[in-house]
């Protein structure tokens, strides 16, 4: 017979692993989606569709990896991202938080660049995910223009600004 501690323990072991599973969509701080699948083992696949850039609204292979350990108070994740013909990988590296549900990171995006041009070749920065619900198509696409529309913006006060002070020293 199981009693209600042993009862009330499996169904706490269940939610914690249905928490630390990381299949599914998740979507940063600028409306880059990803989409993870979750193999069990530790291992990561998917696709990343970034709302920047000169990336944005296409789909790009995900590859990566995280710890198995359910003794810690977060995951340890890293994935890469191959944006193909643009001749530039993205490295994320961070944690899993599941009391949050969310993924911090730091990411270093290289590209391919001439020996010259060298020392700009890698970019970092860092990146907070959530889960997300699956959005429509018409969603994404709202969502872009409502981002497209902010950025004329801010390039129409940038140049309002240039006009107003001058051109910056060089």
């Amino acid at each position: 017979m199981v009693t209600d501690s042993e009862r009330l323990f499996a169904e706490q072991r269940e939610e914690r692993a249905e928490r630390l599973h990381l299949g599914g969509s998740w979507e940063n701080q600028l409306g880059s989606v990803l989409n993870l699948e979750d193999d069990g083992a530790g291992g990561l696949g998917g696709f990343y569709q970034s709302a920047t850039g000169a990336t944005t609204g296409a789909s790009y292979p995900v590859r990566g990896f995280y710890n198995l350990s359910d003794s810690r108070p977060c995951r340890v994740i890293g994935f890469v991202v191959d944006w193909g013909v643009h001749h530039a990988l993205t490295a994320w590296s961070g944690r899993y938080y599941p009391e949050t549900d969310s993924i911090h990171a730091t990411w270093l995006m290289t590209t391919s660049t001439t020996g010259e041009d060298e020392w700009r070749s890698t970019l970092v920065g860092q990146d907070l995910f959530r889960r997300s619900r699956p959005r429509s198509r018409d969603e994404v696409l709202e969502r872009r223009k409502r981002w497209a529309k902010r950025m004329q913006q801010s390039l129409r006060r940038r140049e309002a600004l240039r006009v107003v002070n001058g051109p910056r020293p060089g």
